[in-house]
């Protein structure tokens, strides 16, 4: 849990979310095998994890948060961005994802999720579903001089949440033999607050959809008095990304 092992990190109720740590014997918060599945750490040794939604009334939502280094200052605009990635045995993908800048610590009691519009969520809101690696949140945040926390999980309620069937990976050492888990579970590192002084400062190009690059085939055997519908038909577009992305 990340209230063990760290004091600037916590969670936002009673149920703690995750620190995942680089450690030669595997065990359940081990990185990058761990009982959700297998993600590398982008940088250093460790990252953090929780739970953003459940089909089941034994696993409740948790939240990561942070007080941050100083408070927001007033007027001054700030990208606040953070990395995650669906761990590969979550049974479901869930939209929601985001942050909200706090002026106090969310300390609440009980189970219940937290309900709220996020201050940061990717621009479409769009169901999370990237396993391979990691993908980044992004947006910009006009701070009013009393923001001393960020708190990170899924904000949606349960009844408005348009979850995602996902489909359990294959090929991993890590988790062959263990079932799908009823839950959306994500992991997340690389958080960042940083004031900036305009939007374009704030490109985020991972946290934008993911548009396909296209690149010409140029080899060819046509003649060089081939005309323009010939050369169109015997060119070749290919994919430079392609993978199981919406």
């Amino acid at each position: 849990l990340v209230d063990d092992f760290t004091v600037d990190w916590g969670g936002a109720t009673d149920v703690s979310p995750d620190l995942f740590m680089v450690r030669e014997k595997e065990s359940k918060v081990t990185a990058p095998c761990n009982d959700y599945g297998h993600q590398d750490p982008q940088k250093g040794d460790f990252y953090a994890g929780f739970r953003a939604y459940s089909k089941s009334p034994k696993l409740k939502r948790s939240y990561l948060q942070v007080q941050l280094t100083q408070e927001l200052k007033k007027d001054q605009m700030y990208c606040v961005s953070f990395d995650i990635s669906l761990a590969d045995l979550s049974r479901y993908a869930v939209p929601d994802i985001g942050a909200i800048l706090s002026d106090r610590k969310i300390e609440r009691s009980g189970t219940n999720p937290i309900l709220t519009e996020p201050d940061i969520q990717h621009k479409s809101n769009k169901t999370m579903v990237y396993m391979d690696g990691w993908e980044t949140v992004c947006g910009t945040f006009m701070g009013t001089g009393e923001e001393e926390y960020l708190i990170i999980g899924c904000f949606g309620g349960d009844a408005s949440i348009d979850e995602e069937k996902v489909r359990r990976p294959t090929g991993n050492d890590c988790y062959v033999g263990k079932a799908q888990q009823p839950q959306a579970y994500y992991y997340v590192e690389n958080v960042k607050v940083e004031a900036i002084t305009a939007l374009s400062e704030c490109r985020c190009s991972a946290a934008d959809e993911r548009n396909m690059d296209l690149v010409y085939g140029s080899s060819s055997t046509l003649p060089e008095d081939a005309s323009a519908k010939q050369r169109i038909e015997d060119g070749g577009i290919y994919y430079a990304f392609l993978k199981r992305m919406p």
